[in-house]
């Protein structure tokens, strides 16, 4: 009977063990989804020693900049509904769809733009002894400001 019942504690101890494990991964993944555009946006801040008045100006620069791209992607996103809707059909447009993938390009060019100027604001925005350190992050931008890998 004491072997059962240890066995017994030993079981729901691995159980409760477990859970704890996965609600903390849970947990963790909910946090860096969250907090990830506002770690780029104190980056920013943090690196480039803005002020108060400065800062103001960068999260214009920010709407301004979200909203360009959430229009460009909303282009993105009808020409790919109208590239993807001819899988339905018999007979592929190779024509039609190159001309669509092209059409996708040029709308991530724009992309590539806005990104670019938004950057160009950033260093208008930063005073002559900001501009060392805008420098340095410029090199990095592109691992700063890219999206995270997923993990395995």
């Amino acid at each position: 009977m004491k072997k059962v019942k240890v066995l017994t504690v030993f079981c729901i101890t691995l159980v409760a063990l477990n859970l704890l494990l996965i609600a903390t991964t849970l947990m963790e993944r909910r946090e860096h989804r969250g907090k990830r555009p506002d770690d780029k946006k104190n980056t920013v801040i943090h690196e480039l020693h803005f002020d108060k008045a400065q800062i103001t100006e960068y999260e214009k620069l920010i709407d301004w900049h979200r909203s360009h791209v959430r229009n460009a992607d909303a282009k993105i996103m009808a020409v790919k509904n109208r590239l993807y809707e001819s899988l339905a059909g018999t007979e592929t447009d190779w024509r039609r769809n190159d001309s669509l993938m092209a059409e996708i390009g040029k709308v991530q060019v724009e992309i590539e733009h806005i990104h670019y100027k938004h950057f160009q604001d950033i260093k208008s925005l930063c005073r002559k002894d900001q501009l060392p350190y805008y420098n340095s992050m410029a090199t990095r931008i592109a691992a700063i400001f890219s999206n995270p890998k997923p993990r395995p």
